[in-house]
């Protein structure tokens, strides 16, 4: 037998000697689960594993029969209703002084194994119809906040930022065909100019630029190019054929 192999088998004989002595010093469950896992470095399911192979099965207790039933009961029900009010469940266990891994046990215990979709269905219908009525993405995160935003992605298979930017790219393209300037568009959005040609672009839309804005582009062409960048990163930036920027610095005489 290798040296390896016998340190792990003197080491499980141990966990189940120590176990049976805190159940003769009448420990309560929880509290020889941490302790061994503690004591051997190791987690307190593998912990239950390690008994399990040792001929010691632990049965996982439906309803308190323990001396402290009552205040277990009582901080159970506590625990369903801060999660009723909204508060994470990681928030929760470090009110108790348990785990998160254990408020979780607790939920899906009273409320059922998928504790989290109702609530998040109802939110996830709150949130469809801010994006439906034009709510910006950084506005229903302020209002819904970023865990429920995750809770929603992972757990109901909804990318609300997705969604949002596809409303976005809808109303830029639907304001456009209107006849809304980008300027006003850009405001609206809290976007760049840039990218709402970016945009209506990549949707078949060549708006045209406005003479104010195509000035202003032209210097800051011309700017750059005096500063050092080569026309072709130059055209990448502002979008246009590297031919287009060296009609533009030529008419600036701009070498």
């Amino acid at each position: 037998m290798g040296k390896i192999r016998k340190l792990i088998l003197s080491r499980n004989q141990e966990i189940k000697d120590g176990y049976l002595k805190a159940i003769k010093e009448e420990k309560l469950l929880e509290t020889i689960m941490d302790e061994l896992a503690k004591e051997h470095a190791i987690g307190k399911f593998y912990i239950r594993t390690i008994l399990k192979e040792q001929g010691i099965e632990i049965s996982r207790k439906t309803e308190y029969d323990r001396s402290d039933r009552l205040e277990l009961s009582t901080r159970d029900s506590e625990i369903v209703d801060l999660f009723n009010l909204e508060i994470d469940p990681d928030e929760i266990a470090a009110k108790f002084e348990i785990t998160s891994t254990r408020v979780r046990q607790i939920l899906r215990d009273k409320l059922g194994k998928s504790f989290k979709t109702p609530k998040l269905k109802n939110k996830l219908d709150d949130i469809k119809k801010d994006l439906h009525d034009g709510m910006s993405y950084e506005l229903i995160v302020d209002k819904y906040g970023k865990n429920i935003i995750k809770q929603i992605k992972y757990n109901l298979n909804f990318n609300v930022f997705k969604k949002s930017l596809e409303y976005k790219i809808k109303d830029i393209v639907k304001m456009s065909k209107s006849g809304k300037p980008p300027k006003d568009i850009a405001k609206k959005h809290s976007v760049t100019r840039d990218y709402v040609y970016t945009i209506l672009h990549g949707n078949g839309i060549r708006s045209k630029i406005s003479t104010d804005d195509k000035t202003k582009r032209d210097k800051i062409i011309v700017q750059a190019k005096k500063d050092g960048m080569n026309v072709d990163d130059i055209a990448k930036k502002h979008k246009l054929t590297s031919t287009m920027v060296r009609i533009i610095l030529s008419k600036e005489k701009v070498k």
